[in-house]
């Protein structure tokens, strides 16, 4: 984790802010010596790291782990790194805003008030309106314009248009980008 964290601490004083990128998540399994490391970019409107970036920052980690471990032990790991792709888990409440223009899938608790407002089938694909200050409190969302939301003219009817759902963010389970395929 401190190689990863030290390469991607050394890249962000670059001038090309357009090549920084940030550590999604990080998973060590000490049993079959495996790292999973999911890498982001924070420039990207998708939060996707090229394949030249990915390609580049798995290079450095090979040459750090090398210098850190010795050849061999670093030579007995294996290590991936990619994107955190379009299936990932938003870390809430902080990606609300970052995602706030695009289509998110939104799951609530079961249980939950929001389980009743969110509109099924769950997950929603809604898109957020606004994220109450600081983010802790409440989000209001409006039906997203996608294939699987639009009547049978192709667009959104007046009553989605103007619906708003409010959800308190702790009510959330898990919302991802919605990925319209």
């Amino acid at each position: 984790l401190s190689v990863a964290r030290g390469i991607l601490s050394s890249s962000g004083s670059d001038s090309d802010s357009d090549s920084q990128l940030s550590l999604w998540s990080f998973k060590a399994h000490a049993g079959s010596k495996r790292i999973e490391i999911r890498l982001d970019k924070p420039s990207d409107r998708y939060g996707s790291p090229s394949l030249d970036d990915v390609s580049a920052f798995s290079r450095e980690f090979a040459h750090r782990l090398s210098e850190a471990l010795g050849e061999e032990a670093a030579g007995e790991i294996e290590v991936e790194a990619s994107s955190a792709g379009a299936a990932r888990k938003l870390r809430l409440p902080r990606d609300l805003e970052r995602f706030s223009g695009m289509p998110l899938a939104v799951s609530p608790r079961g249980g939950s008030a929001a389980a009743e407002v969110v509109p099924r089938p769950h997950p929603a694909p809604l898109r957020v309106v606004s994220v109450e200050e600081g983010g802790e409190g409440k989000v209001v969302f409006t039906t997203a314009d996608v294939r699987a939301t639009r009547g049978n003219r192709g667009r959104l009817t007046k009553k989605q248009l103007e619906a708003r759902f409010e959800v308190a963010v702790s009510d959330l389970e898990k919302v991802t980008l919605y990925v319209d395929v």
